[in-house]
């Protein structure tokens, strides 16, 4: 149970506090686009990442290529350069730098995260409580999935489809192996709660039976 929305929390599921609900593998807030990554978004999150990134590379290929032929035909008429216009030069190459460098690191914290099948969330928590990983279940959650390829933990993020629609926004099938050890670690947390609530439920003795006949 999650004490702060006091809804059931499904394995692998954190609360954010932003968002004030439980995400499933949620990786991180971001206020790039005001929401968390998780299960059901890091794929669009992921192909917005390679979009800006393809973004800055066409934008400085623009730049380089146009500066080169300002430059060029300003050779030949024997005039010098414009300051405004290297100064605009410059500010949009810095730009396409710096943005290019920052959707690079994410995305490669994003890749790590899929490869080795650990959120950003799980992997700050084992740093700080490094005997988590010998918490039961954590060894449950992980039992089943060390087994897995690299190409299944792909498709449990882009879907089961062709690897070509792996690069579009489109809707995924999520893959069964995942919905199905997600299900059954579902399950048997349910059954583990309901099996607490029941021991920790205080037992009433009816004793008006006792009461009466003593009366008597």
């Amino acid at each position: 149970m999650c004490t702060r929305c006091s809804m059931f929390r499904p394995p692998r599921a954190h609360h954010c506090r932003i968002c004030r609900r439980c995400v499933r593998r949620m990786d991180h807030h971001c206020p790039w686009i005001n929401n968390c990554v998780g299960e059901y978004n890091q794929k669009y999150f992921i192909l917005f990442l390679i979009y800006v990134g393809i973004l800055c590379i066409y934008a400085l290929i623009l730049v380089v290529v146009c500066r080169a032929v300002i430059a060029s035909e300003m050779s030949k008429a024997s005039e010098e350069s414009n300051p405004i216009v290297v100064a605009h030069t410059v500010i949009l190459v810095a730009i396409c730098c710096l943005f290019g460098l920052f959707v690079l690191a994410i995305f490669s914290d994003q890749y790590k995260s899929i490869i080795e099948d650990e959120t950003a969330v799980e992997a700050v928590q084992q740093h700080i409580r490094p005997w988590s990983r010998t918490d039961p279940g954590n060894l449950e959650a992980g039992t089943n999935r060390r087994h897995l390829s690299k190409r299944l933990l792909f498709q449990e993020v882009f879907g089961n489809g062709p690897v070509y629609l792996w690069l579009f926004p489109c809707h995924h099938l999520m893959n069964s192996n995942r919905r199905h050890h997600d299900d059954t670690l579902l399950e048997a947390s349910s059954t583990q709660l309901m099996q607490t609530e029941s021991h920790s439920r205080p037992v009433v003795i009816d004793d008006s039976s006792g009461t009466d006949s003593s009366s008597v």
